[in-house]
């Protein structure tokens, strides 16, 4: 604990944090846009009249719900090409500017210089964010949408039910340590060996998973959207999750340098 808390320190783990919490954020907006362009380019319109509207409609104000649908209907109907282009564009460079804090911090954890060029730095954050944000989002469509899917396959029945719930989430933990392991590799100045980079990031996914939930849960059941505090709570609370899911993820790959060292006597 003593040798986690001085690398907190030394390598300004909270910091970086802040700023990767900070860029995926702002990539949100876009990237959100993007896979509502990419619903209308699929003709999966019904996606969002079904299974989206619905529990938005419920959950925020009939004139925000209208100006909300309105949107994005004109996103599903005349928009597509902008949005998935110009979204996808736009996600990128959001979440590029995060993988660059990762690969500096990264490099400081393993205490490797970083000695590659700002072009290297630059293209490689842009492919791994590319890379990363795909398999986010899909974590994201399989952990909301996958049910249904899986039901159509297996039926309904209790034991369906319970395998169904088994395959969906084993499918979006599997693409979460992906994600982590794909940064976990690329991201640092020297690259580093599969088997140091899988229990960190066991560590982060079931973590980050935790306070999904418990911000699911708040979305769901204590989130106030029909007045403004409330939405601005529900802003805040979403920043803050960003941040601790940054401190844990950065918090795993700590602890694999650290297991690294202490294995190999460093």
């Amino acid at each position: 604990m003593e040798a986690l808390l001085r690398g907190y320190a030394e390598n300004n783990l909270l910091t970086y944090a802040s700023a990767i919490s900070f860029q995926v954020f702002f990539a949100l907006i876009p990237l959100g846009l993007f896979a509502l362009a990419l619903l209308g380019f699929l003709s999966l319109e019904e996606v969002w009249r079904d299974d989206i509207a619905p529990d938005v409609r419920d959950h925020v104000s009939k004139a925000a719900f209208t100006v909300i649908d309105g949107t994005v209907n004109d996103i599903l109907g005349r928009r597509q090409l902008f949005w998935i282009t110009i979204g996808a564009a736009i996600a990128v460079w959001e979440i590029s500017g995060a993988v660059r804090a990762i690969m500096g911090v990264f490099s400081s954890i393993y205490g490797v210089e970083d000695r590659r060029s700002f072009l290297h730095r630059f293209s490689l954050s842009c492919a791994l964010a590319a890379g990363v944000g795909a398999l986010l989002l899909i974590a994201t469509v399989v952990g909301r949408f996958g049910g249904a899917g899986v039901e159509a396959l297996l039926g309904d029945g209790a034991i369906a039910a319970g395998a169904g719930f088994a395959l969906r989430w084993g499918v979006v933990f599997a693409l979460l340590l992906g994600a982590i392991g794909v940064l976990a590799h690329f991201a640092p100045a020297k690259r580093r060996p599969a088997r140091w980079v899988s229990f960190g990031t066991l560590l982060s996914v079931t973590g980050w998973v935790v306070m999904s939930l418990i911000f699911s849960w708040y979305v769901t059941h204590v989130a106030d959207y029909g007045s403004i505090f409330g939405s601005l709570a529900t802003v805040i609370v979403a920043m803050e999750y960003l941040y601790l899911s940054a401190i844990v993820f950065l918090t795993g790959i700590q602890i694999d340098s650290l297991a690294r060292s202490r294995v190999e006597g460093t």
